[in-house]
């Protein structure tokens, strides 16, 4: 029996993030529609259908005149998931394939970290996405 539902929240479209200061920004923008983490918009503020001009929401927001947006911006990996759920097969998959487009974000169901040890500091990095980032 389900008892009830919660809201989409940034950890469910965002798998992981290289550096939490750069995976996501600001935008104002006149929104024609109302948005959850895992929508996809225009730059316009238009539901994303297909095309290159495509931005990955990561808040929630009602559909408003110079609406303040939280989306992704780089050195992120994103579940695809969340994205087809929220948008659909057909739209969700294009979003994909132009969020992905220039590599700034990335998209997988493996995600394997590994660990370097320097000096007394240990860090974790995304194999591969520390090297393209940094």
């Amino acid at each position: 029996m389900k008892m009830g539902t919660t809201e989409r929240s940034y950890n469910d479209a965002i798998a992981y993030a290289i550096d939490p200061n750069f995976d996501r920004k600001t935008i104002t923008v006149d929104l024609a529609v109302e948005v959850q983490p895992g929508s996809c918009i225009t730059s316009a503020g238009a539901a994303y259908v297909s095309g290159d001009d495509c931005l990955l929401v990561l808040s929630h927001h009602r559909a408003e005149d110079a609406a303040h947006i939280i989306v992704a911006d780089r050195g992120i990996y994103i579940k695809q998931d969340t994205i087809v759920a929220v948008m659909g097969a057909t739209a969700g998959a294009n979003a994909i394939a132009a969020l992905t487009k220039t590599g700034a974000i990335r998209t997988g169901r493996r995600i394997i970290i590994r660990r370097r040890q320097h000096g007394t500091i240990n860090q974790f990095q995304l194999r591969g996405l520390h090297q393209y980032f940094c």
